[in-house]
């Protein structure tokens, strides 16, 4: 169960790196293989930019997200080891 846990949490980090890096990049949002990036990750995304606003053209809403994906990770797993 734990090792399940850190491969979710491991796809949805490198899922947010993707989007980090397509955010640099010159793509099509509509690309069967983007959009799916897209459709995982700003769910996620959203209610954080919705809240901080970027600063100085800086979306700092992924280092949050990163933050608190770390945190709820070890809760899960801290969670299941105490069980």
């Amino acid at each position: 169960m734990i090792s399940t846990i850190n491969i979710v949490f491991e796809i949805l980090n490198i899922l947010l790196i993707i989007r980090i890096i397509l955010s640099w990049l010159p793509h099509n949002r509509y690309h069967p293989i983007i959009k799916i990036v897209y459709n995982i990750t700003e769910p996620i995304l959203e209610p954080f930019r919705n809240m901080i606003n970027p600063m100085g053209g800086i979306d700092l809403s992924p280092i949050i997200v990163f933050f608190l994906l770390r945190l709820i990770q070890g809760y899960l797993i801290n969670f299941l080891l105490t069980i």
